[in-house]
C-alpha cells in the first residue's frame, strides 16, 4: 500500500506538472484566447518513490506548482512498480502490452521494454524538440553497449547509466559519458536541473522535457 501511494504521488506530480507547463505557455493569461492555438512546451517532472504525504516538507513546490495546479485525488495506478509506471507513462499502456511487469527482467527492466513508439517519438512527430534529463528505466546503462544507444525520438538525451545516485553516478549526455563524483556541485539533483533549465532556455519551441531526477528516493541523501 505505501507504494501505491508514492506512485499516487507521482501521477499527480505529473499533472501538476503538465499544467504548469500549459500555464507558461499563456494559458489563464489575459492573452490566452488569441494564443490557445499555440502548441504548448510541455514539462514532466517525475520523482522517484516519493510518498503522497511528504509534500509538506517541499513548501516552495507547494507555492510555486501545487498553488497553480490541479491534484487529481482519485487516482489509480495499475502496476505501482517504479519500471512498469515508467513505461505506462511513456506509452499509455499497461503491462500486458508494454512487456514491463518488473523492475528488473525477465519481464521487467529496460531490456523487455519495447520503445518504437512513446511519447517522444509521437511529439518529435508532431515537430517537438523532446529531451529526458534523468532515470529512463530500471537496467538501462548496464549493458556496455547502452552508453551509445539513444531510444527513439529523443532529440536530447542525459540519463543515468546504471546506477542512480545523488553522488558518484555516471551520465550519458549527448553520447558522451562522465562520471560524477562526491563533490557539493556533483549532487545530481542539481546537476540534472541546471542542463534541464539550459534545455529550457535555448530549446527550438514547441519542447517536451521530460525531469526525471533520482530524488527522493532512499537514501535521501541531502
Amino acid at each position: 500500500m505505501e507504494r501505491r501511494h508514492a506512485y499516487w504521488f507521482g501521477v499527480t506530480t505529473l499533472a501538476l506538472a503538465l499544467v504548469a507547463a500549459c500555464a507558461g505557455a499563456g494559458l489563464g493569461t489575459p492573452a490566452a484566447s488569441a494564443r490557445s492555438s499555440e502548441r504548448p512546451n510541455v514539462i514532466v517532472v517525475l520523482t522517484d518513490d516519493q510518498r503522497w504525504d511528504s509534500l509538506s516538507a517541499m513548501p516552495t513546490v507547494e507555492k510555486e506548482l501545487v498553488a497553480h495546479g490541479v491534484t487529481f485525488r482519485n487516482s489509480f495506478v495499475a502496476n505501482s512498480l517504479c519500471c512498469p509506471s515508467r513505461t505506462s507513462l511513456l506509452t499509455g499502456k499497461y503491462s500486458h502490452s508494454t512487456g514491463v511487469y518488473r523492475n528488473m527482467p525477465p519481464h521487467g527492466g529496460f531490456p523487455s521494454f519495447r520503445d518504437s513508439r512513446t511519447t517522444a517519438t509521437v511529439l518529435h512527430r508532431a515537430g517537438y524538440t523532446t529531451a529526458l534529463f534523468g532515470k529512463y528505466l530500471n537496467r538501462y546503462g548496464v549493458g556496455a553497449a547502452d552508453a551509445h544507444y539513444v531510444p527513439p525520438g529523443w532529440d536530447h538525451w542525459t540519463a543515468f547509466l546504471g546506477k542512480t545516485a545523488y553522488y558518484d553516478y555516471r551520465l550519458v549526455d549527448q553520447g558522451r559519458v562522465r562520471h560524477y563524483g562526491r563533490a557539493p556541485s556533483d549532487y545530481s539533483t542539481d546537476v540534472l536541473a541546471r542542463k534541464a533549465i539550459s534545455f529550457v532556455a535555448h530549446a527550438r519551441r514547441p519542447f517536451f522535457l521530460e525531469f526525471t531526477p533520482f530524488g527522493p528516493h532512499e537514501p535521501a541523501t541531502p
